[in-house]
């Protein structure tokens, strides 16, 4: 009977101690969740097309983000190298929602640190994101992606990157296009990828 009652009395602190759980799981959701709000991501259906347009890689990954002013982490987070658009999803196999890019600062995926330099003062920079490629010279690098047509085969050097599942019978490719970037007298001057590699060493 004793044990009984012991047990029956631990369980009013097992439930409190999972409702406490719950709780902080919905507030930890509830902070995340104005990131999700955003419009659906691009689709690009309706053609085949080599290549993709993401700028690292087709899978999010993990990252942070600083969105209207408050730090964001443990975020699946890519980059649509196309429209240059922030992409977040919640879960792995949720659709991918955008980011109004006009209230993100600077974000992280993976290793790579982002910032949104128009945001940063810097009105003669193009919208969209600019990776840190150095900090010690600062060099900031920008991709795009830009969907063209060829009849050649395009995997490689001339799409920018390798596709493994390329199909030399579809003609459209999403091509990557490298920028690199310094500061001079506040202002930002691109450079060539050679002379940015060689300053980076």
């Amino acid at each position: 009977m004793f044990l009984l009652s012991g047990a029956f009395l631990m369980r009013p602190d097992n439930a409190l101690a999972q409702q406490a759980e719950f709780d902080a799981f919905q507030k930890e959701a509830s902070f995340k969740s104005v990131l999700y709000r955003g419009r659906a991501a691009q689709q690009y259906s309706g053609i085949l097309f080599n290549g993709n347009y993401y700028w690292l890689t087709t899978e999010f990954l993990p990252g942070s983000v600083t969105f209207n002013g408050k730090h964001y982490t443990d975020v699946l987070l890519n980059i649509d190298a196309v429209t240059h658009d922030l992409l977040v999803k919640n879960n792995p196999g949720a659709p991918a929602v955008v980011v109004a890019r006009d209230l993100v600062t600077d974000l992280q995926i993976g290793e790579d640190r982002f910032v949104n330099l128009e945001l940063a003062g810097q009105q003669d920079a193009l919208p969209g994101f600019y990776c840190i490629a150095s900090e010690q010279p600062l060099i900031y690098l920008r991709v795009d992606k830009r969907l063209n047509t060829s009849t050649e085969n395009t995997n490689g050097p001339t799409i920018g990157y390798y596709d493994p599942n390329y199909r030399s019978d579809v003609l459209n490719y999403f091509g990557r296009e490298e920028r690199y970037y310094v500061l001079k007298d506040g202002r930002l001057k691109r450079i060539g990828r050679r002379k940015a590699l060689k300053l980076m060493k």
